[in-house]
Formats: structure tokens, sequence, C-alpha cells
């Protein structure tokens, strides 16, 4: 489809159009004329998600514009969400519901009637507690919760233009340009009320945005909240369980101690084996000494003498070892209490030296040596010995204490690292948790501070009414009946399968359209515009133009006497009435024409003019003469011969004639459809001819004939004259005959 196409669909269905779009157009006049008017105002609220500074903002920090959209986008969706609107409608209705008389800021004179309304009435009735808002709150929210159906309810969830649910969802919530800043819009029929819903819907949309950022981050914090405590407290269950450990096994410094002990063990073992030595060395010495001196003196009675004194001296030596074994404390009292015992063991010495001189004579042995000095040397041997014995029992005792206590701290080592690597593991635990819990904490402080949104053009009381959108929704009907009707008539247009034209009968037939004629109109009043006679004359003239031509190109030209079939699928087609056209042009021209058609046809006008009947026979016949029954009849005296043969699809043809035609011709009418069955019929048809049929295309629409006619002979207005040079940018001026 082309424009022309276009403007001609448009052109012919304009009186529908025009009457389908006033019809609309009255519609919304009709259902507008009690029209409100109505106030619009806005407010603005700034989120600061961008420009605004929190705790975790750093000077460098980029913005990312993913989060920032992302979190708008949400708080529109808070603040349009259901339960807002919801809530927004009961805070409204308890505000408004207990008022008594027109407040200003509150409410107009036209916006009070509305409240007088039966339904607002009743509600009032139910919930209204005179000068208390929240007690008035708490009820519509208690009737609400009702599963049976109430007044309430049905207020709430209406159209009301104050309280109904419904009416909210008009609120319009947009963000400014990319800010970080949101307006709120909204219309209403009272201006005061369009500014106390704005005022209101602010309120509660802060407040849910805080409770939203507190409760996001309130289960995290206290999430570490609780592990932090958890873990203080097995940090604390360690370290008391260590401290313990300590006190009742009296370490002060594990690790101190242990050195201290084996530091003390190593000079006992050393101060133990010097001991030894010098016992042994004693023992040999003082043996080697009682064999030289056996001889002279009697020292089995010395020795008894000095039993009670080597007794004294042994216990004096034994507490001497002790205290210096045993005793790590250096006062001033150990001190004395030392000096003490070896002040007793000198004077035991001396008296053991004293009773020795006093039990022998001066003497020498032998060798010249003085039995004296031999005597001396072999008592300080004796002593020697039993200060030795003294101190080697001490030490072994000792010993043994260490023993003991080696055996307590050996497994006090493992244990203690054992102790303090699961304290290192708790400490480090509960610092982590610590720290997740001091960042939790600061991420809600930061979260609050950026939930903190601020109302930067709080909401104004409208003055003027919103201008009126009737003369708008007037025109749009009205366009839109247009619209509706044209894009019917193109659709239309457009699923027509019908013939329609010659380049669409072509395609479909698959033959070659040699002829159109077209549909003629059923009142004299649309032939006044066009020339009918003029066009179907043409048309007449072209189809014969076109036999000749295809007669020639078949070589038939040079024969005297030219056949033609014409032919139908189906009956009504228009081919008798075409034919008999072209029959008297032919012999306008001077040529003699035999014209043969069935009885049933028109009655002949004509001396050249035959009918036929259609019996049984009728398929068997093999010439004219028998067709006709007249043996008379001659087809070579004629210049033409047309053969009109009934539809293809409604009565038999005599195919043995019909194949010795030279030319067959088919009508079909442009305003049908060309089905299977016309399809079926034409190719067995086709079977018996010695050419492919030519096709002629009646009852078309004259605009198609301009493909073959070229521009018709019609009376144009100028406007339309010059719209058509538009759509087809031919400025050339001429105008077609």
């Amino acid at each position: 489809m082309n424009l022309v196409e276009f403007f001609r669909i448009a052109a012919s269905h304009f009186k529908t159009m025009l009457l389908a779009g006033i019809a609309l157009a009255s519609v919304v006049f009709y259902f507008t004329r009690n029209e409100q008017s109505e106030y619009s105002s806005h407010t603005l609220v700034n989120t600061g998600l961008v420009s605004g500074y929190n705790i975790e903002s750093s000077g460098g920090a980029k913005v990312d514009y993913a989060y920032t959209n992302n979190e708008i986008e949400n708080l529109i969706s808070l603040a349009t969400s259901y339960e807002t609107r919801e809530e927004l409608a009961m805070r409204l209705l308890a505000r408004y519901i207990i008022l008594r008389e027109p407040n200003p800021e509150l409410i107009t004179l036209e916006g009070w009637e509305e409240l007088k309304k039966p339904e607002v009435h009743n509600v009032r009735k139910l919930v209204a507690v005179e000068g208390d808002t929240l007690a008035t709150y708490n009820k519509i929210m208690a009737l609400r919760n009702e599963r049976k159906e109430n007044d309430l309810q049905k207020l709430l969830y209406s159209k009301h233009p104050f309280f109904g649910v419904e009416q909210m969802e008009s609120i319009q919530v947009l963000r400014e340009g990319k800010s970080d800043m949101l307006r709120f819009k909204y219309t209403s029929i009272d201006p005061a009320v369009c500014r106390q819903t704005l005022l209101f819907l602010t309120d509660i949309f802060v407040k849910k945005q805080r409770q939203m950022k507190e409760v996001q981050s309130t289960d995290v914090l206290a999430f570490f909240e609780k592990a932090t405590k958890e873990a203080q407290s097995q940090l604390n269950g360690r370290e008391d369980g260590l401290l313990a450990f300590m006190v009742n096994n009296k370490i002060i410094n594990y690790y101190e101690q242990t050195r201290f002990i084996a530091a003390k063990k190593e000079d006992l073992d050393e101060l133990y084996f010097k001991e030894l030595m010098n016992l042994s060395g004693a023992d040999s010495s003082m043996h080697r000494l009682e064999r030289e001196m056996g001889k002279h003196i009697n020292l089995p009675e010395l020795n008894t003498r000095l039993v009670q004194k080597r007794q004294e001296l042994s216990e004096v030596s034994s507490r001497i070892a002790k205290m210096e074994v045993f005793t790590f404390d250096s006062s001033a009292s150990n001190s004395a209490a030392l000096d003490y015992l070896r002040r007793n063991a000198d004077l035991l010495k001396n008296d053991i030296k004293s009773t020795t001189n006093a039990s022998f004579a001066v003497k020498r042995t032998p060798e010249g040596v003085e039995m004296k000095d031999m005597l001396s040397q072999w008592l300080n041997q004796v002593i020697g010995i039993e200060q030795s014995v003294a101190r080697l029992g001490v030490l072994k005792q000792r010993k043994v204490e260490f023993d003991a206590i080696y055996s307590k701290f050996a497994p006090w080592g493992s244990r203690l690292k054992r102790m303090e690597r699961e304290i290192d593991v708790a400490e480090r635990a509960y610092l982590e948790n610590l720290h997740s819990y001091n960042q939790a904490r600061l991420h809600q402080y930061s979260m609050m501070m950026s939930a903190n949104l601020k109302v930067v053009d709080p909401p104004f009381m409208p003055l003027k009414p919103a201008a009126s959108k009737r003369k708008m929704l007037i025109v749009m009907a009205l366009l839109a009946g247009l619209v509706l009707v044209l894009a019917g008539a193109v659709a239309l247009e457009l699923m027509d399968n019908t013939l329609k034209t010659q380049a669409r009968a072509a395609e479909v037939t698959g033959l070659q359209v040699v002829g159109a004629f077209p549909k003629f109109p059923a009142t004299s009043k649309k032939s006044e515009k066009l020339d009918f006679g003029f066009i179907q004359a043409r048309s007449v003239g072209q189809l014969l133009q076109h036999t000749k031509l295809d007669l020639r190109e078949l070589g038939l030209g040079h024969q005297s006497t030219k056949r033609v079939v014409v032919a139908s699928t189906r009956s009504g087609e228009g081919k008798s009435y075409l034919t008999r056209r072209c029959v008297e042009e032919l012999r306008a021209a001077g040529e003699r024409v035999a014209y043969i058609s069935p009885a049933n046809t028109e009655e002949p006008s004509h001396a050249d003019d035959r009918v036929y009947s259609i019996n049984h026979r009728f398929f068997e016949l093999q010439s004219e003469a028998e067709l006709l029954a007249d043996a008379a009849f001659d087809p070579n005296e004629y210049s033409f011969v047309y053969l009109e043969i009934p539809g293809l699809l409604t009565g038999p043809y005599p195919v043995d004639l019909v194949g010795q035609y030279d030319l067959t011709l088919l009508f079909a009418r442009a305003n049908r459809v060309w089905n299977e069955a016309d399809a079926k019929a034409l190719a067995t048809f086709s079977k018996g001819l010695k050419n492919t049929p030519r096709l002629s295309v009646n009852a078309l629409n004259p605009t198609a004939l301009e493909s073959s006619l070229g521009e018709l002979p019609k009376r144009r207005s100028q406007l339309r004259s010059w719209a058509k040079q538009v759509v087809l940018f031919d400025f050339s001026g001429k105008k077609g005959v």
C-alpha cells in the first residue's frame, strides 16, 4: 500500500471517520460536564545519598552511581508502596474525622461538603474520638483489621477524593534530574487537603526510611554484640582457669621458677660430687695415717674418747649444711644463726684437738716425723669425714626433694602451654568480634545519619486550580474516533483477499492480464465526477488491441477468421456484457463478427448473434454447425468468431470444439476471492487449449485502472489536486485528461 492508496482509503471513509470522532467527543463532553477543579502541590526531599556526609565518608571516595540509583529506586518504591498509601489514608482520616467545623489550613468550604457525605458520616460515628487524633487512629486500625467488611474498609479502599487508597495512587514520586533529591507531587480537588496530604506523606516516608535503616543495621549489630559477649565469656573462663591452676599449684612465674630450680639443681649436683670427692680423699688419708700411727698410739681408746665430740660436731655440721643448702633467705637473723653454729663447730674442733693432745706423749716416727703432727693430720681427716658425711646426708635429702619438684613441674609445662594457647585463641576471637562489633556500630551510626532525610521545599498551598484537561480529552476523543475508523479501514484493506487489482489478479491466477474494466457506481451522483463511458470505451479498446497483438504473437494474424473463446470459472463475471461491447466495437470498425452464446443469455440483437442450447451431447460437439444445429453456418465467412461458454464450475463445455479455437479470454470479477476450486477448474480447462488463456478483470475500483489507463479524467478540487501532487512528488503542473 502506497501513500496514494492510503489517502484514497481515508477519503472514502472520511464521513464515517468524522461521525465516529464526533460521537466519541460527545461522549467525553457529556461525562466531563461536572468535572471538578483540581489543585496540585509538590515538595522536595533531599536524600543525601550523593551530596550528604556521614561517618564512613572519605574525601577522595568516588560516588557509586549504581548504588545511588538503586537506593533512590528503593526510596521511590517505599514512598509509593501500598502500605505507605494505606497508612497515609488512615492518618488523614483520623485527622479530618474529628473536625467539627472547617479550618482554612486543613480544608476549604467546598471540601467540607465532601466530609458531610453519608459514607464519611457513618465512619465518623464508628471511630471518631473528639479531640484525640491518636485514639481515633487506633480505632481506625482496629476496625480496618476486622475480617468482616465494614463502612470504614469500604471508605478506605475506594476512590474517595480525600481518604481512598486508590486515590493515593495518583501520588507521583520522581527523581529531580540526576540529583539525590526526590520530588513528591499530588493533585486533589481541595488545595488544603492537597497540602496536608503531602505533609503527612513526607512524615510517614521519613519515619519508614529511618525504621528500615535501623532494622537493617540492628540485626547485624545484635549478631556481633552477642558474638563479642560470648567470646569475652570464653576468654574470661580460660583466664580464670589459668589463674586457679597457678594459685592451686603456687606458681608465680613458671618459666622463671623452672629456670631457677634447674640452676639450683645443677649447683646441688656439683656440690654433692665435690663432697663425695672430699669424703673419699679424707677417708683415704685417715686410713693411711692410722696405719702409720697404729704402732705408737692406742687409737681405739682415743676414738672412744672422741665419739661424743664427733657426734656433736656431726650434728652441728648437719645443721650448718641444711642452713646453707635449704635456706634462701639472707636476712640478718639467719646469718646470725649460721655464724653461731660455725662458732660452735670451731669450739668442738678445738675440744677434739685438746683431748687428742692430752692423750699421747710427743714421739717421733722412724722417719723422723713427730707423732703429734701426724695425729693432728689424722684428727683433721676424721673431722673432715664427719663433716662430709653430714653434708652428703643433707645433699641426698635435697636431691630427693628436687626430684619430687621436677616430677610436678614437668607436666605443668605442657598444661600451661595448652591453657595459654587456648587463651590466645579466645583472645584473638574476642578482639576480632570486638572489631566487627565496633564496625557494625560505626555503620549503624553512619546509616542513621544518611537516613536523616531533609525536606528542602515544603509543600505549598495551591491558590489556583490546575488547567483543565477537558478540552484536550475532547480533542483526543475526536482524533481517536478518526484514527480508529481509519485503522479499521486500512486493516480491512490489508486483509482483503479478493483479486482487487490487475497485479494481484495476475499473481493469484498466474495468467496475463489483457483487459481491465471498472465497476460502475450505483448512483448517478458518483458518476458525475468520473466519465465512466470514456473509461469503458478505453478499456474495450485496450482489450481488443491486446487480443489482436496476442493473435499476431501466436502467428495467427494472417488468418482470415480468428476464433476466440470467452469463458469464466463462475457465472455473473460480466463476460456476456463485455463480450457484446467488444463485438459491437469490432462491427463498428467494419469487421464481420459472429457472436455465439448460450440460450439463457440476452436475446440476439444482431443477425450475426447466434444462441445455442445445452443438452446431454453438449460436451461432445466438434463444430459450430453441430453446436447451433445449423449445417449452413460457416465460420470462415466471418473475421472473428466469439464463442461464449458457461461457467467452468457451473456447467459442461464442448472440450473438442474449444480446443480448436485460437485464443481464450477468461473473465473474472475483481471484488471476489479466487479460491482453490477456481484454480483447479482453470487448470483442467487449460489442458484442452492451444494456448494459455488471457485474463480480463472486471468490476475494478476505478482508481485501480490508473496502472493501465493512466490518470483518470476526474473532476478534482484544487486542494485535492495539489495534495496528490505532493504525495506523488509530481510538480510538473500537468493534469491528466
